[in-house]
């Protein structure tokens, strides 16, 4: 692979919570990243996180390439349409566990995924869990969080200064598993430029820091390394109420690289129907 990453992934159980619900993964062979949040308050939200991510990732493996954007003329279809299509194979298979489970009745996940090129993520997301691209001093949110408060902020029933803004925001329209038809998959393509950081984080993150904290504690670290650890000890600081996971990946120009580091391994802190081995 011609093009010049640094990828890492962290996840860390908080404060509050006895037992870490999500679940990450990156793969450098394929130029994949993905993250899960086990959906909070259902049974088994810890093995749907797992599961999801060995069904995506196995999925996409089977696929046996890296040609993730297509043909010149068609770039971004082949990956975007495996992405998609790997994320409703993990809704499907939440759904199959939990029928010959009936313990697990309910279980999902939220899901953030992506693959890397030259110059390009592609990326697919459902639920709460976000995909951020920092440039220079800005921080952009990519995904949209799917959520009943955001719904209701969209459809003009609440104010971003409402006081019901954190109750609704715990409230998933979208989720990988549950007790729900297929979800409707975000779908994204990212450019990317040199310098570029690329963050995957679950809503133990986002929902204690603002984006401005956010930014400021990538920025302020001397690595990605650095900046993880940053954002988690801040989240905790901040009451870290729930899980935290993040996926940094920075992106370099190839002409100025001096080297080229990813990092790779699945860190979940569950326990799974299958062999937890990558």
């Amino acid at each position: 692979m011609s093009d010049a990453y640094t990828m890492i992934a962290r996840t860390d159980t908080g404060l509050v919570r006895q037992q870490n619900q999500d679940c990450v993964h990156t793969d450098p062979e394929r130029h994949l990243f993905i993250l899960a949040d086990g959906v909070g308050g259902r049974a088994g939200g810890a093995v749907a996180s797992r599961l999801a991510i060995d069904t995506i990732a196995q999925r996409l493996r089977r696929k046996g390439g890296h040609n993730w954007f297509g043909t010149r003329s068609g770039k971004g279809n082949i990956g975007i349409s495996s992405l998609h299509d790997a994320v409703i194979g993990a809704h499907q298979a939440l759904l199959a566990h939990a029928r010959t489970n009936p313990e697990f009745k309910g279980m999902g996940c939220t899901v953030v995924a992506g693959v890397l090129d030259r110059e390009h993520c592609l990326c697919v997301a459902v639920g709460g869990s976000r995909l951020y691209r920092l440039r220079g001093d800005r921080l952009q949110q990519i995904s949209r969080d799917q959520t009943l408060a955001n719904q209701l902020l969209e459809e003009g029933f609440l104010t971003p200064d409402d006081q019901n803004i954190e109750r609704y925001s715990h409230v998933l329209t979208a989720v990988v598993g549950g007790d729900a038809p297929p979800p409707e998959v975000q779908q994204y393509a990212v450019d990317l430029e040199d310098g570029d950081v690329l963050l995957a984080c679950s809503d133990g993150l986002s929902g204690m820091l603002d984006d401005q904290q956010i930014g400021a504690a990538i920025r302020r670290a001397p690595g990605l390394d650095e900046s993880a650890a940053q954002l988690i000890g801040e989240a905790n600081e901040a009451g870290g109420r729930d899980n935290i996971s993040v996926i940094l990946v920075s992106h370099t120009n190839p002409d100025r690289r001096t080297e080229h580091s990813m990092k790779q391994g699945g860190r979940c802190h569950a326990s799974s129907p299958r062999n937890q081995g990558q």
